[in-house]
């Protein structure tokens, strides 16, 4: 969890769940296996974490099955892909949503007559069950990963607030960003006409996203790594929480180019 979000001040509050590691050279690179084998070993009955992590884990069955039989599985600072959420309450995993804000304190002196803050969180009502509500979204541009990690929109789409960056490029009407829920972000772009081009035309997509990379890469400058673009989005390595690269998911992924490439190696033996 990284120390910017609610589970690291929360930690810090109760003792009994608080540690401190002896540092080690080279440092000992986090994994979700050794977060896992951790938590059964010290028999963990909350568990806590981002999204990301939850999701990694439900796909491991031996996981799957031993979160079951714990009275359930905290997350914050992201959405939680509903697709997983679904499929491990159905089967038994309890999974609770904690909602917070760790970034301010409060203000010296209150000039409104309302007694709230606002968040510039959106919710949307649960279907059937009355005062239950979800985050949908945000009302600034501000999308949430499911690392627990949050890309300010805002400051990447205008250079010091002010001067577009991508949107100055000669190439471009206009472009938006997404990731919400995802491991990472990308970005929508509307070429102009004289650069309009078919969906299937690979070569001129490809000419198209060269002649717009030298902007995009003054804008990965300006973005944190979590945020940055990646020209080639179609198989993109996965990374763990701790980004670490996942091997095998990224072994899976690319299983055809490693049997092909296999397959050469024989013809020409």
């Amino acid at each position: 969890m990284p120390v910017s979000r609610n589970g690291s001040p929360t930690t810090l509050r109760r003792p009994d769940l608080s540690w401190l590691l002896e540092p080690k050279s080279p440092a000992i690179v986090p994994t979700l296996d050794g977060l896992f084998k951790a938590t059964v070993a010290t028999n963990r009955d909350l568990i806590f974490c981002v999204p990301a992590i939850i999701e990694e884990w439900s796909r491991n069955f031996e996981y799957f099955e031993w979160l079951t039989t714990r009275t359930g599985v905290l997350f914050d600072s992201g959405p939680l892909n509903k697709v997983v959420g679904d499929s491990m309450t159905a089967q038994g995993v309890n999974i609770f949503i904690l909602y917070g804000s760790n970034s301010f304190c409060k203000p010296s002196v209150i000039n409104t007559n309302i007694d709230a803050y606002t968040t510039s969180d959106l919710f949307t009502s649960h279907p059937t069950k009355t005062g239950y509500w979800r985050v949908h979204g945000r009302t600034n541009d501000q999308t949430m990963h499911n690392t627990g990690e949050k890309t300010n929109l805002g400051p990447l789409d205008q250079l010091n607030n002010a001067e577009i960056i991508l949107n100055q490029d000669s190439h471009v009407i206009a472009s938006v960003m997404f990731g919400r829920g995802r491991f990472q972000a990308g970005i929508i772009v509307d070429p102009k006409p004289t650069f309009k081009l078919g969906p299937a035309d690979q070569a001129k997509l490809a000419e198209y996203r060269n002649k717009i990379w030298p902007t995009v890469q003054k804008m990965n400058a300006y973005a944190p790594q979590y945020s940055r673009l990646f020209k080639e989005p179609s198989k993109p390595f996965q990374y763990t929480a701790k980004t670490t690269a996942r091997r095998q998911p990224i072994i899976n992924e690319y299983n055809k180019e490693i049997e092909a490439l296999f397959t050469t190696i024989e013809a020409t033996a």
